[in-house]
């Protein structure tokens, strides 16, 4: 994936903190991690946009209207000449830019971003309908759990990482400290 640089994280941490975000305003509704998890996944708006891939597919399709052939929508048009920035993309060999923060990124990176989604819903796939009875007491796959729970401790040893503290604060879900 591009490296990071100044505007929006990685797509994979940005992914990450979507599904963080959304589990810990919701944690003081439960009675543990677990259960604020599992109703994420029964519940939650940003669980079905992440398993239908909608939350990848606006960010690739921003990305996929800003090749040099279009930067249909990129916002620092006042500080850049789309002219210079499309010679500059074909010189640099990047397919396009990120629209918010500007970062580029190649052919290779976008289509990364698609395997990504792509795996992320196959995972999330994987969840049982709520009315079946599945292998845990919760009639959830443990499969979609897990990878729930992985995008959280991702984000937090993102955050751990870069001493970025989510809200200014300590962070909510505490998985990694628990592992």
């Amino acid at each position: 994936m591009a490296t990071e640089k100044k505007g929006r994280k990685s797509l994979n941490n940005y992914m990450c903190e979507s599904v963080y975000t959304a589990i810990a305003v919701n944690l003081h509704k439960h009675k543990s991690t677990r259960q604020a998890i599992l109703w994420f996944i029964e519940k939650s708006d940003t669980f079905k946009s992440l398993a239908s891939g909608d939350l990848h597919n606006k960010i690739i399709q921003d990305c996929e209207n800003n090749t040099a052939d279009k930067l249909l929508n990129y916002q620092d048009r006042s500080m850049h000449d789309p002219d210079d920035m499309k010679e500059e993309m074909i010189e640099l060999g990047y397919y396009c830019y990120e629209p918010e923060s500007g970062e580029p990124f190649t052919k290779e990176d976008v289509e990364g971003m698609k395997v990504e989604r792509d795996r992320i819903i196959l995972e999330i796939g994987r969840v049982k309908p709520t009315d079946d009875q599945g292998d845990t007491s919760t009639g959830f796959s443990d499969k979609a759990y897990k990878q729930i729970w992985r995008m959280c401790e991702t984000y937090e040893k993102y955050c751990l990482a870069t001493d970025f503290k989510y809200g200014g604060g300590p962070l909510p879900l505490n998985i990694v400290k628990n592992n």
